[in-house]
C-alpha cells in the first residue's frame, strides 16, 4: 500500500541488534539473544531490496557500515578451500526434514557450499550498493571475493555425474537449497542453469525446500528464464487456502505456528 514504515522499522532494528562481532541478531528487541548468521546475509539483501524500490539514499547510505560489519564477519571464516569454514551460532537455512535443526550440512563443521554461496549472493548485492554510494574499490573487492567463492564451489563441490552441487565438501547430499543458490549467484550460466532448474523442480531425491526457502527457488525460476512456470509452483499456498488458513504457516504440517510471514512471499 506504499506505507513502508514497518519495513524500515525491521531494517533499522536489525542494524541496532548487531553485536560487537559484527552480525545481527535474528530477532530484536528480545531479552533472549539468538544469532543466526545466515539471517544477517538476508538483512543485507533486505537493504538491497529497499534501495531498489525506494529513493532514500541517505537512509540506505547510513546502513552501509552495518553491511560491511556483517560481510567482514563472514569473510573472516573463509579458509584454504575458498569456502566458509566452521561458523559459530546457528547456521539455519531451512526446516528441511533431513537437516538437524534446519542447519545446512557443513554449517557447523565447515565447508557448507549452501552458506558459502549465500555469502556470495549477499556480496553481489552489497557490491551494487557500494558502487552507488561512491566506493567502487570496495564494490570490486566484493565482486572478486564472490567470484572466488563461486569458483571454489565449482571446482570442489560440482558433481558432474549427478549434475548437482553437493551441500558441503565432506558430504554426498544434494538439495534444492544449495543448487537454487548456485543458479542465483551465476555459478551455472545460460542453458545449463535452465537444465539444472528443471532437475531441481522434478527430482524428489533432492532435499526439498520448505515455504521459507522456496522464495529463492521461485527467484531462481526467473533467473533461469523459466518465470512462466511460477503459477505451477503455488500448489502449497493453494493447499493453505483449502485448509482455511488466513495467514501462512511456518512449515508444512506439523507446523509450529500458523502465522509466519516468511511463507507469505507469493
Amino acid at each position: 500500500d506504499g506505507d513502508d514504515r514497518l519495513v524500515k522499522q525491521a531494517i533499522t532494528h536489525f542494524d541496532y541488534s548487531r553485536i560487537p562481532e559484527g552480525i545481527t541478531a535474528s530477532r530484536y528487541p528480545s531479552d533472549l539473544g539468538q544469532y543466526i548468521p545466515t539471517f544477517s546475509l538476508v538483512w543485507v539483501a533486505m537493504i538491497h531490496d529497499y534501495w531498489m524500490l525506494r529513493d532514500e539514499t541517505e537512509y540506505v547510505a547510513a546502513l552501509m557500515p552495518g553491511i560491511r560489519s556483517v560481510l567482514g564477519w563472514f569473510e573472516g571464516y573463509i579458509d584454504e578451500t575458498g569456502l566458509l569454514g566452521p561458523i559459530p551460532w546457528w547456521p539455519f537455512v531451512d526446516w528441511a526434514t533431513e537437516w538437524f535443526e534446519g542447519s545446512a550440512p557443513g554449517g557447523r563443521d565447515g565447508h557448507s557450499v549452501m552458506i558459502s554461496l549465500q555469502f556470495a549472493y549477499a556480496l553481489q548485492r552489497a557490491a551494487e550498493l557500494e558502487e552507488t554510494f561512491g566506493q567502487p574499490a570496495e564494490a570490486t573487492r566484493y565482486r572478486n571475493l564472490s567470484d572466488k567463492i563461486i569458483e571454489a564451489a565449482r571446482d570442489k563441490a560440482w558433481d558432474a555425474d549427478k549434475g548437482y552441487f553437493r551441500d558441503a565438501l565432506e558430504t554426498t547430499t544434494y538439495s534444492q537449497q544449495t543448487n537454487t543458490m548456485a543458479i542465483l549467484v551465476g555459478a551455472v550460466p545460460g542453458d545449463d542453469a535452465k537444465g539444472l532448474m528443471e532437475r531441481i523442480l522434478t527430482d524428489g531425491a533432492l532435499t526439498q525446500a520448505t515455504y521459507y526457502y522456496s522464495y529463492y527457488v521461485l527467484e531462481a525460476l526467473r533467473e533461469a528464464g523459466m518465470a512462466n512456470q511460477y503459477l505451477e509452483q503455488l500448489a502449497p499456498w493453494q493447499e493453505m487456502l483449502a485448509l482455511g488458513l488466513t495467514t501462512t504457516p511456518e512449515q508444512p504440517d506439523p507446523s509450529r505456528t500458523d502465522s509466519h510471514a516468511w511463507a507469505a512471499h507469493p
